[in-house]
């Protein structure tokens, strides 16, 4: 969130451990804090809700940055990230342990957003980690693929009046947990901080690229936060009254999922059925707990079955702990319609995968990028090729829309986007008509937070 000489200094000033390493580490460790404070790195399991903002490091990915033996890649980092869940499994489906920044750190890097008004150079982060290259030229289009016709801006005009108004909000009210306001004030700050920079002055630049299975994420080695890893409330205060709306895939993934199957003869009338009325079964379910379970608890339940978590019940399952024995067990045996809709879930799932191309030993999705059918020398897991068929999908909607209507789109977000266009039955025709997939949109307009109840 910082350009790297900032950063670079207040390790220096304030850690002595800093100064000690040799100095490819250190440059290593200030690209690995980058990352961190980009967000670039968000963990993907969701067993523990009070670990959502954590972030990823792998043991072997750590070894091979920092090298050395008898865990000195442990005496490189522990200065500087809390391990805050020790958990992790190995291998296909696993995950690592969970991590955020040290508190001093944050507090000085904080520090600096709040006294430093000297604009930041923009800078992208070589590939050897040894060289911050300075980003002279900014091109037009932020999409760096040649796959692809997509095209979204390079720099964004954002709401700085807003944005200035939030900050002196969050900065000056006394009802916030301190946590969560730090974490609030911090992020728009940063925003704030990357506002004032060489480049272009008072615009955040965004750049994507594509991933090895079609999906469009922000492009690794820039020192510079992205708005693709913008939580929904900061969106709508830098977005805020700029007559903008946000679109996404409504379901995205389980929607995909109906229709693929629909063509290959699956009824998928489970699937349908929590489609057509998704709402009302969540919200019973919120219902049903007294509200101590939010309905967003059991939509990403029911999204993990198409990664490969299953409905049964005990604590092996991601979900034990925040879901509770009983309401798993009622979920796996008494919930006709959760039921009928895990069928689906793993019915569909072997339909598209067995009758998915085979290309020169590895999987094909619609962008023609393959995924190998053999992995580490097993054969690869359906939990493994249905994403990379989903994602293929997903981001070829979203290029569909980009490139054959007028959709204003400025910021894409996987199965979203930020933009002008408001005609959600035109985007469902122009899918139809190209895609072949009946898929719906969902659509508000981006509207400032009201405060109170901001961030909670």
């Amino acid at each position: 969130m910082v350009d790297n000489s900032h950063l670079v200094s207040i390790l220096t000033n304030h850690s002595p451990h800093f100064k000690e390493l040799w100095i490819k580490h250190q440059s290593r460790l200030v690209s690995l804090i980058q990352q961190f404070l980009s967000q670039q790195r968000k963990h993907n399991d969701i067993s523990e809700w009070k670990h959502l903002e954590t972030q990823y490091m792998g043991s072997v990915e750590l070894k091979k940055r920092f090298g050395g033996s008898g865990g000195y890649y442990k005496k490189v980092i522990e200065p500087y990230f809390d391990c805050v869940d020790k958990t992790y499994k190995k291998g296909n489906g696993g995950f690592t342990k969970k991590w955020t920044l040290k508190k001093w750190l944050v507090d000085e890097i904080q520090t600096y957003l709040l006294k430093d008004n000297q604009p930041i150079t923009i800078s992208v982060i070589s590939d050897d980690e040894r060289e911050l290259v300075e980003l002279n030229e900014i091109s037009v289009n932020g999409v760096d693929c040649d796959n692809t016709n997509l095209y979204l801006p390079s720099s964004l005009d954002v709401n700085t009046n807003l944005l200035d108004e939030y900050i002196e909000k969050v900065e000056y009210h006394h009802t916030y947990r301190n946590e969560n306001k730090q974490k609030v004030l911090f992020q728009l700050l940063s925003i704030k901080k990357h506002l004032n920079n060489t480049q272009c002055p008072n615009q955040l630049l965004q750049f994507y690229q594509q991933s090895c299975n079609g999906r469009f994420n922000q492009k690794g080695g820039m020192g510079i936060i992205h708005p693709i890893q913008f939580p929904k409330e900061i969106r709508n205060i830098i977005f805020g009254g700029m007559d903008l709306n946000y679109f996404d895939i409504s379901n995205s993934h389980l929607s995909i999922m109906y229709h693929l199957g629909k063509e290959l003869g699956c009824s998928g009338l489970g699937i349908k059925t929590y489609l057509d009325n998704k709402v009302e079964i969540r919200n019973g379910w919120e219902e049903e707990s007294g509200y101590s379970i939010k309905s967003d608890v059991i939509k990403k339940y029911i999204i993990s079955w198409i990664y490969g978590n299953s409905n049964n019940v005990g604590d092996f399952n991601s979900f034990d702990k925040v879901l509770g024995y009983d309401r798993m067990l009622k979920i796996k045996y008494n919930d006709d319609v959760l039921g009928g809709l895990y069928k689906d879930i793993k019915e569909i799932k072997n339909v598209i995968v067995d009758n998915t191309e085979i290309n020169n030993g590895c999987y094909m999705n619609v962008w023609g990028k393959g995924l190998p059918t053999f992995l580490n020398g097993k054969k690869t897991p359906k939990k493994r090729i249905l994403p990379h068929i989903l994602f293929g999908w997903e981001s070829k909607i979203m290029e569909t829309i980009n490139v054959k209507m007028d959709s204003g789109m400025k910021v894409l977000i996987y199965d979203g986007y930020i933009g002008t266009e408001n005609d959600t039955d035109k985007m469902n025709r122009v899918v139809v008509d190209n895609l072949g997939l009946d898929i719906k949109f969902d659509t508000e307009n981006i509207t400032p937070p009201l405060f109170i109840n901001s961030f909670v």
